[in-house]
């Protein structure tokens, strides 16, 4: 056992791209352990054994509301909510330096920069960007976007093994246990938002402002690489494909509509060559693998309805996959709240006749009511719009 521990995690959809991120890290370091979090269950799909780093099944982190994390978060979610507990986890197994990284990342220098500011410090994160955005650019309102999805990425987080760690990882698992939503009408987004909290909460944090960590599209306005030198200044320690489709390279990003990388000649060496990386290392089978905690035992998918309501209910239902007479599920199907798959997704476009409607009626309401009265239930409308508020939905009677 080494005393550095660098891990990933993913569902096993995505165990493509964790093979890739811990590969080019194991290539820069073989002073590190490594560890793949499957955020899912194996079902007979690959053997663990035959990888070259250890793999954790979700299920062995002794977490006590697992189940009903699995079920309350959607893919997404329960993915990042984990990272905390896992990070615990290898401080548990007496790891003194855990570097964690997001599935889609690629290291591309070698990590000693981080290593040793491990030394003095507890906690290491990376902001977004390192500069205002230019108002004449064409993405200065990203500012503005960072405020609601945070401003660190916490695609990149470094941690040493103190008493302040502890504390840290103990509030963020809480925090990511209870609150880890994809919400940002309420202030939440998943386990990055609650990050712009740590620098005033918790000592020996440090921020590191170094162009070559956690370079990806929301930055790309300030980075530009030469080879594998970032601004002719800082080697590219490791890049962040953050919302790539490997079938779809110019768009960089699902994300963002800003850059194209048939326009940005100094990204398309490394974008080609990540995509031959995650397709050597099984994409093309991995991405058939369906996800252990997106449906219920009958195979129907959970939506999305179904999980923020659970809240209500756990106590009542703790096994919400189970579709036996009397479950979670019984309840759902009874009350309509079942979601279909077979119905498409309704576009902006084949949606305005509808809110032209709505746009009429709220203005034949305002009159009714009166402008006051309006302006409160607009105020209430903003906090029932979001789903996890909905508990009538699920109570008896009209």
């Amino acid at each position: 056992m080494k005393e550095i521990a660098v891990c990933t995690l993913s569902s096993k959809n995505f165990i493509a791209h964790a093979r890739t991120m811990l590969k080019s890290a194991a290539s820069q370091h073989d002073n590190c352990d490594y560890f793949h979090l499957l955020t899912d269950e194996i079902e007979g799909k690959f053997d663990k054994n035959v990888e070259p780093f250890k793999i954790i099944e979700a299920k062995e982190l002794g977490i006590v509301n697992f189940t009903e994390m699995a079920f309350k978060y959607d893919i997404v979610e329960f993915n990042v909510a984990l990272k905390p507990f896992l990070i615990n986890y290898l401080f548990k197994k007496g790891y003194k330096k855990v570097l964690y990284f997001d599935a889609d990342i690629m290291v591309y220098n070698k990590l000693e920069l981080i290593i040793d500011l491990l030394n003095k410090h507890s906690i290491i994160i990376t902001p977004h960007i390192l500069s205002p955005i230019p108002k004449e650019g064409s993405f200065h309102s990203w500012e503005r976007r960072f405020l609601k999805t945070g401003t660190y990425n916490l695609g990149f987080i470094a941690i040493s093994n103190t008493s302040e760690s502890e504390k840290f990882l103990d509030w963020w698992s809480r925090k990511c246990g209870d609150e880890c939503y994809r919400e940002e009408e309420t202030g939440l987004f998943v386990d990055q938002k609650w990050v712009d909290l740590v620098p005033g909460f918790f000592k020996g944090v440090f921020i590191l402002r170094h162009s070559g960590c956690n370079m990806g599209y929301w930055n790309l306005h300030e980075r530009k690489l030469n080879g594998l030198i970032v601004n002719n200044v800082e080697p590219l320690l490791f890049f962040h494909f953050s919302g790539l489709d490997l079938e779809n390279l110019d768009q960089i990003s699902r994300y963002q509509k800003v850059h194209a990388l048939n326009d940005a000649a100094d990204l398309k060496e490394i974008f080609n060559n990540y995509k031959n990386s995650v397709l050597a290392n099984g994409y093309e089978e991995a991405k058939h693998f369906t996800y252990k905690y997106g449906q219920y035992d009958n195979e129907v998918r959970i939506g999305l309805v179904a999980r923020r309501l659970y809240l209500y209910a756990c106590r009542k239902y703790p096994d919400p996959f189970s579709t036996n007479t009397g479950t979670y599920y019984d309840l759902l199907k009874r009350k309509k709240l079942l979601e279909l798959d077979n119905i498409r997704p309704i576009s902006k476009d084949q949606m305005q006749p509808q809110l032209k409607l709505l746009n009429k009626i709220l203005k034949m309401l305002s009159r009714l009511i009166g402008i006051n009265r309006y302006s409160n239930l607009m105020r209430y409308m903003r906090h029932a719009a979001t789903i996890r508020h909905q508990k009538f939905l699920l109570e008896e009677g009209d």
